[in-house]
């Protein structure tokens, strides 16, 4: 059995409340899949892919340096399992 990372979306660490693209932080927790125990390993600091409103809107699909915010936000998690 192999352990697995989640990230969760979340404003204190406390309680997930922060939708995806209005994310500042996401707590990176390391489950092992066997026991379930879990341990927090990062709080991980992103930009808000959705900033200003627009989110999906022309802002978004293209970016000054070339890249969409959403597609940077997915490369800062492309080594997590699951998103919350």
């Amino acid at each position: 059995m192999a352990d697995y990372k989640i990230a969760a979306a979340s404003s204190d660490g406390q309680i997930i409340d922060s939708h995806f693209g209005h994310a500042t932080h996401f707590y990176i927790y390391e489950v092992n899949e066997k026991t379930g125990a879990f341990k927090e390993i990062e709080d991980r600091n992103v930009n808000a892919a959705c900033g200003g409103g627009e989110c999906g809107g022309v802002a978004n699909k293209k970016a000054a340096a070339g890249a969409a915010p959403m597609d940077i936000m997915a490369e800062k998690l492309s080594d997590v399992d699951y998103v919350l």
